[in-house]
């Protein structure tokens, strides 16, 4: 099956039945969390998450050596929908349901592959996929970065969607 096949199927809700209402708890799930473990204040953001973004989009790289040690020369596009959000002015509370959000959409992906991938042809692929999605929500690097400024979340969003589009395309 080609990827246009794929990308039809899914887009139309044949590939990935009950799409949105599992989006929706994913998602929930995640801004759950994240409010429940608290406003994120790490090293990280406090040094160079906003001051790269911030220095990418004023052209800072040329006045600007080292500005905030070598993380300044990480790739800022990944911090700039926190920045805009902050920069907005939005509550931290509010900043931190948007991320976490998205992050929770990687349990969506990961219970989607466990469910129609993995575990179809058990006897048990409900209780399979939940217990993968737990073991995957409380793990400590999920939720080390579930609703805070580390890239890591959000590329996992891109990875497991990303993910989900190979094994539905090939079976």
């Amino acid at each position: 099956m080609s990827y246009t096949k794929s990308f039809t199927r899914i887009a139309e809700g044949r590939g990935l039945g009950g799409l949105s209402l599992q989006a929706v708890v994913s998602a929930a799930l995640g801004a759950i969390t994240t409010i429940l473990l608290g406003k994120d204040t790490n090293w990280d953001l406090l040094n160079y998450h906003l001051y790269t973004a911030h220095a990418f989009l004023n052209y800072s790289l040329s006045s600007d050596f080292m500005g905030s040690s070598a993380q300044r020369y990480l790739n800022p596009l990944g911090y700039l929908p926190f920045y805009f959000m902050i920069q907005a002015g939005w509550h931290s509370a509010l900043v931190g349901i948007v991320i976490g959000s998205f992050h929770g959409l990687s349990l969506l992906f990961l219970w989607r592959i466990a469910r129609v991938h993995l575990f179809a042809a058990s006897s048990m692929p409900n209780i399979l996929s939940v217990a993968a999605i737990i073991l995957a929500a409380s793990s400590p690097v999920f939720l080390g970065v579930l609703g805070g400024t580390f890239l890591e979340g959000s590329t996992l969003v891109l990875m497991t969607g990303g993910l989900l589009l190979v094994v539905a395309s090939v079976g």
